[in-house]
């Protein structure tokens, strides 16, 4: 699972440079930065395990960077997207996604659940179906 993390992280950049050159040039460097972002976090929850306490403050940063990294990254492409080459239910649905997974992201952290569990999983469960809609 680790391994599948780390390989997510360094995808998701590779994925998001090749389709960078299709959006606004001068735009483009956003979402360039928050795929950065997202790679990043997803590398560091890939690194270190939550469940051993000498790691588990990098976990937690890695997942916060990769949350909401990989939803800001929906909504700005999506945004981009929409004046270039994408139909516009898929700027909608990338868009309704990233602000979905933010809103929960928030919830989870500034709301006590009595199964937070269930309410963080929302931000990368629909980061989960986002990926594999486009297959």
């Amino acid at each position: 699972m680790n391994f599948a993390f780390i390989s997510h992280g360094v995808l998701f950049v590779l994925a998001y440079s090749m389709i960078r050159s299709l959006l606004s040039a001068n735009k483009h460097r956003i979402g360039m930065t928050l795929a950065v972002v997202h790679g990043l976090g997803i590398l560091l929850v890939g690194l270190f395990h939550g469940y051993e306490y000498s790691g588990a403050a990098y976990h937690a940063l890695g997942a916060v960077m990769a949350i909401i990294g990989c939803n800001l990254v929906l909504i700005v492409t999506g945004a981009l997207a929409r004046k270039n080459f994408s139909p516009d239910w898929l700027t909608a649905y990338s868009m309704l996604f990233g602000n979905i997974g933010i809103i929960s992201a928030f919830l989870t952290l500034f709301y006590n659940f009595d199964y937070p569990a269930v309410v963080e999983r929302i931000p990368i469960t629909q980061q989960a179906a986002q990926i594999n809609f486009f297959r």
